[in-house]
């Protein structure tokens, strides 16, 4: 019996030295290595999604303020008049067509027609008007600063109209109110 436990012990350790597989030490080692393999390829994916999404976020906001400085320069360019005002609310009782960005709308009013309605979603534009000729009073200054919904202005841009037919009036009483509307006849 003696003689079988021994034999049997020996085969065992040769088995063992024979046996292919990995130890605990050579599966801890791996698994950490894959673990630092895959926080990088997280980590990469992550940063390229969120410049994506900024990149994205930037070419929307130029898009809309490049689309919304388009027509408000086509709308006032034959106007024979422009008129400048705080807000809608100082503008109440002015005649003619009022321009303005409205919030529950998500779009740029121009008369009764809501341009670019829907598009602004996640987004405010903000009018600052002015008049940069006042020798002559016919030279419409425009910025239009386009907000995230945090209302971090994520891009702006500024430009002129002149008007052909018409004169600038300036009734605005703060100088950059960023909610400021014309009103055009």
């Amino acid at each position: 019996m003696n003689d079988f436990l021994t034999k049997s012990k020996i085969k065992m350790c040769s088995a063992r030295k024979n046996r292919s597989g990995f130890t605990l030490v050579e599966l801890i080692v791996a698994m950490a290595i894959s673990t630092i393999v895959m926080g990088v390829i997280i980590t990469v994916t992550v940063l390229m999604y969120q410049s994506y999404d900024a990149n994205t976020q930037q070419a929307t906001a130029q898009n809309l303020a490049v689309l919304t400085m388009q027509k408000v320069k086509d709308s006032v360019r034959y106007s024979p008049s422009v008129a400048i005002y705080d807000d809608t609310t100082a503008a109440s009782g002015a005649t003619g067509t009022l321009v303005y960005y409205d919030s529950t709308k998500n779009g740029i009013d121009i008369g009764s027609t809501t341009y670019l309605q829907g598009a602004f979603k996640g987004y405010t534009c903000n009018f600052d008007f002015s008049n940069n000729d006042t020798t002559h009073n016919n030279l419409l200054g425009i910025t239009i600063t386009i907000n995230d919904n945090k209302g971090k202005p994520v891009f702006s841009t500024t430009g002129s109209v002149y008007l052909m037919n018409g004169n600038v009036a300036d009734h605005s009483t703060v100088a950059k109110n960023h909610q400021m509307v014309i009103t055009y006849s």
